[in-house]
């Protein structure tokens, strides 16, 4: 499971999505919040955008734990 501090991005099954990465900043019981830090992110007028997405729709690329 996911947890805050957690790198994320978007299932292999969303098109188009692939490349975006996040961070795990809250998680409210059912949908995590995501700050995305990507290029994509980075170059838009959201830079600061916080998502909530469902975890069927997020793959962990890498754990908070492992960068210990």
């Amino acid at each position: 499971m996911m947890k805050v501090g957690d790198l994320v991005g978007y299932a292999e099954n969303m098109s188009g999505m692939q490349d975006c990465l996040g961070i795990v900043v809250g998680y409210n019981g059912e949908a995590f919040d995501i700050q995305w830090i990507d290029r994509f992110s980075a170059h838009s007028n959201r830079r600061k955008e916080i998502t909530s997405e469902m975890p069927m729709f997020l793959r962990l690329v890498s754990s908070a734990e492992e960068t210990k």
